[in-house]
């Protein structure tokens, strides 16, 4: 009788595990048939039942079968593969016992409170009961967060997931430790370490997750940038061809010409009515000239076209400016702008940016050797972004760490005043908008940096480069500096 509230205890907690287990690896409930949820709890009632009878025979032994027995269920009836399902388990029940173990002293603290020392059996059963109400409830509602609430998506990744793995081990040697009896003094210090190993977990997905977002959206601009690619190797081949068409038409016309020339003396010589012929073969030669200059045309870039009159006059002006200094200027547009004007920010002030940001990639632009922008408007996991690439010269260190807090500029000898970034981010501070400065490194014919304006409402300041050791430490005001 003594062991029953230990061994309902373990049964909550397997199911407990079970239940991280899905949500760790986004399986989704209507994948898992009623059947398969039906075995998962006869499994955790069996295995809360045999524990305790394996205590003394097995007592270190007793956990490793609990975890492979519990690891072949889930591999079998999520379909996962062995390897994938126990490092998910493990990691699972390392948040499950470590979540428990913290929640036994918020429950020992209330079960002293109500029951105080005189009844130590009850107390400690209500304990055992009350730390895994609490888990529950916690597990429960850390899953409903929206960073953590499709689980771990780069847990496929084995070299990722062996840190969660230790981690998750750690916390169940302590748990098993704890369980096998400890002293006073070093209780204390499990805890602690418990409570470091939760919060490590914690931060290590909250990690991951940001570098699979960050890889995920390289990916796309490379899928972007290759589709780019493509549309202007066909528009090259197309211009080739009608090059090569025309070429043929002079080639043509520079002998055909002078035959003309020549019947129109004798014609002039003789009367006007033979000259009819003739005009109408020039009419001709000129018409079919027309059609080949207009077909040249038509493979000129297109502006996107919107009903916001301003914005169309900004990316026609901004696309001459770069046209006259011979760069390249391409726009991707994946989100209407009267989507953005509407929901997250004034259209005036988009224009700002755009205008600002765009005009600044122009000056950086014009003294490169390889001359090209590229501007994309979209959204990434619904939050709309702008994103400006060019290939000019990358920002000077101390530019980037004042930006926009004084008037700096890298190019203050093409044009450049600083002034275009200090409203920039008088604008991101008004609608809480962050801006990633991204610096590549540098390679033939290729861009050189971005600027991202994300509408995330986290008002960040975030430079991402492959040259992070030349900064200083992070100042207050100062960007945040990951290293690519």
């Amino acid at each position: 009788m003594e062991q029953i509230p230990s061994i309902i205890a373990l049964f909550f907690m397997t199911i407990i595990s079970l239940f991280a287990y899905i949500k760790i690896l986004n399986i989704q409930h209507t994948e898992i048939k009623t059947l398969k949820i039906v075995i998962g709890v006869v499994l955790s009632a069996l295995i809360a039942c045999g524990m305790p009878m394996l205590k003394t025979p097995m007592p270190f032994v007793r956990y490793l079968i609990m975890i492979f027995v519990i690891a072949i269920f889930s591999a079998i009836a999520t379909k996962k593969k062995f390897e994938l399902a126990i490092t998910t388990i493990i990691i699972s029940m390392g948040i499950t016992y470590g979540v428990v173990l913290l929640s036994s002293l918020i429950s020992s603290f209330f079960g002293y409170v109500v029951l105080g020392d005189k009844n130590m059996t009850l107390l400690n059963n209500l304990t055992s009961l009350l730390s895994v109400i609490f888990a529950a409830a916690i597990i429960f509602f850390f899953f409903r967060i929206k960073r953590f609430r499709k689980g771990i998506p780069f847990l496929q990744d084995i070299r990722a997931g062996i840190i969660g793995l230790f981690i998750s081990g750690l916390i169940i040697i302590v748990i098993v430790s704890i369980n096998r009896g400890i002293s006073a003094k070093s209780g204390p210090w499990l805890i602690a370490g418990t409570a470091l190993c939760v919060a490590g977990i914690v931060s290590w997905w909250r990690r991951g997750i940001t570098l699979l977002y960050r890889r995920r959206v390289k990916d796309r601009n490379t899928q972007e940038l290759e589709k780019i690619l493509e549309e202007k190797e066909i528009q090259l081949h197309k211009v080739q061809e009608d090059k090569d068409e025309l070429a043929k038409l002079i080639h043509r016309d520079n002998k055909i010409l002078k035959a003309l020339s020549s019947s129109l003396a004798l014609a002039l010589a003789s009367d006007k009515e033979s000259l009819k012929p003739i005009l109408e073969r020039v009419n001709q030669l000129l018409a079919e000239r027309t059609n080949i200059i207009s077909t040249d045309q038509q493979w000129q870039v297109q502006l996107p076209t919107t009903s916001n009159i301003l914005f169309n006059g900004i990316m026609s002006h901004m696309m001459q400016k770069a046209a006259e200094e011979g760069i390249e200027f391409n726009i991707v547009e994946t989100v209407d702008i009267s989507e953005l004007t509407q929901t997250v920010i004034p259209a005036l002030q988009l224009e700002t940016l755009l205008a600002d940001i765009i005009e600044n990639a122009i000056i950086a632009t014009s003294c490169s050797e390889y001359k090209q922008i590229l501007i994309a408007l979209g959204t990434i996991d619904g939050t709309h972004e702008l994103c400006v690439y060019d290939s000019g010269g990358p920002f000077e260190v101390q530019t980037l760490t004042t930006l926009g807090k004084q008037c700096v500029s890298t190019h203050l000898h093409e044009g450049g005043s600083g002034i275009g970034y200090m409203t920039i981010f008088d604008i991101l501070r008004e609608c809480r908008a962050s801006i990633i400065i991204t610096e590549f490194e540098p390679q033939p014919c290729n861009f050189t940096k971005s600027i991202t304006i994300r509408f995330d409402g986290s008002a960040e300041y975030i430079v991402q480069t492959y040259r992070a050791e030349t900064f200083s430490a992070d100042g207050e005001d100062g960007p945040r500096v990951v290293s690519l």
